[in-house]
């Protein structure tokens, strides 16, 4: 977790209203009189207290308070007003922050006296006028999905999960547009049905809930815009199902296969030419190597060579040979500095062609989870070296996996 950004003690609380001394642990500005820096102040303090009673946290999760969509469109259903006083200078400035929310529900899980270190910042967003929002609106479970959920290839994961199904249902929107049903607490009795599909987690060990699919008896993983992860040991399971609560920003095929790295599924070499296709995400992205030097350190990862058990270089080649006395003649230790120096002088030129893609989040469902089992497309990159010498490819099973992750996700960019 970032380091805070100040420390927080509640004065006083009183209906509606909340007073919160803030003193800054950065030395900018303690308080921020804005609706989303209030709302993550009282998210942070249902967070600080998970034993009390909050109605709050079951309309609202953190999710909600940075997402601005969500902000935008419900923050002032929640907070009527906030206002800074008593501001004070120094090496650590500080200020009290009033909040007025809309019920008092809102503010029920607050003690006076409460601390704790806090991580509120301004979002940016622009808040819409809304209706005040009070408990008796929550929302009832929804029997129509909908666009509820998202289904995710396993490769997203980045090899995290080497087996389960090859698409994995997960939760679209935050955990408050979310309630359960079918509650299991043995995990060996969890439905076989239940793999694959979105579920709620109490996990074994530790505190909190994990939304994300069940990936076999004993592991789930998640998925959300700021990234991804995985659990095991399940202490209690429920089935994920959508309510009628308010939503905010959607999960989209965008941000998830942004996770997905090039995978090397060919390679070939003829005369001064060299051929590599990968296997990228459906999605209309395109493999973006921009110089010469990007394709050259593709074609020598690990061209200091391996020594065998005799001591001796392996699957040294004439490109290898080439750049090690280039680095000699030339000095320096970067090697990205010296690819960029002397690229030239072995790839005359190189081009990428892309199979064509689709705009995932435009279509349908169905039409989606069709074109993720399918197979993907494949993006060709053909290099034409200033030599024959040059294009004898390294041998051995590592050099393929050294590619894909040298390419790694970031290897991948929208097309334009």
């Amino acid at each position: 977790m970032s380091s805070k950004n100040a420390d927080v003690t509640v004065t006083a609380r009183q209906g509606t209203t909340l007073w919160l001394r803030i003193v800054s642990a950065d030395g900018q500005e303690a308080a921020v009189p804005r609706e989303d820096f209030a709302l993550m102040l009282i998210e942070e303090a249902a967070e600080a207290h998970p034993d009390r009673e909050c109605p709050f946290a079951k309309e609202v999760s953190f999710e909600d308070v940075i997402d601005e969509r969500w902000l935008r469109r419900f923050a002032r259903g929640f907070v009527r007003s906030v206002r800074v006083t008593d501001s004070t200078a120094g090496q650590f400035p500080s200020s009290v922050l009033h909040v007025e929310v809309t019920h008092p529900a809102w503010l029920s899980h607050i003690h006076e006296g409460d601390t704790w270190e806090s991580h509120a910042y301004e979002t940016g967003a622009e808040f819409a006028d809304c209706a005040p929002i009070v408990p008796a609106e929550t929302g009832a479970v929804s029997d129509d999905a909908g666009d509820s959920f998202i289904h995710v290839p396993r490769a997203a994961w980045r090899g995290l999960l080497e087996t389960g199904p090859e698409l994995l249902e997960v939760p679209a929107y935050s955990p408050s547009a979310y309630t359960t049903r079918d509650t299991v607490h043995d995990p060996d009795q969890i439905p076989a049905e239940w793999i694959g599909r979105a579920v709620r987690i109490i996990p074994a060990h530790g505190s909190g809930v994990a939304d994300g699919a069940l990936v076999n008896e004993s592991t789930w993983a998640t998925m959300d815009p700021h990234g991804f992860g995985f659990g095991t040991r399940i202490r209690s399971i429920a089935r994920l199902v959508p309510n009628s609560r308010r939503r905010g920003g959607r999960l989209t095929y965008a941000q998830v296969l942004t996770h997905v790295k090039p995978e090397l599924v060919g390679a070939r070499q003829n005369g001064g030419e060299v051929e590599l296709s990968f296997r990228i995400p459906p999605d209309r992205r395109e493999l973006a190597l921009y110089e010469p030097s990007h394709v050259l350190r593709l074609l020598t990862l690990g061209w200091d060579g391996d020594h065998d058990d005799h001591g001796e270089r392996a699957g040294r080649t004439a490109l290898a040979d080439a750049l090690a006395a280039d680095a000699a003649r030339l000095g320096g230790d970067d090697r990205r500095d010296l690819l960029a120096r002397v690229a030239d002088s072995y790839v005359a030129h190189y081009t990428i062609t892309h199979e064509p893609g689709h705009d995932l989040d435009a279509l349908p469902a169905h039409q989606v989870r069709t074109i993720l089992t399918a197979a993907w497309p494949t993006a060709t990159l053909a290099v034409t070296m200033t030599d024959a010498r040059w294009a004898t490819l390294p041998d051995g099973d590592e050099w393929p996996q050294a590619v894909e992750d040298a390419l790694g996700t970031h290897a991948l960019g929208d097309r334009p």
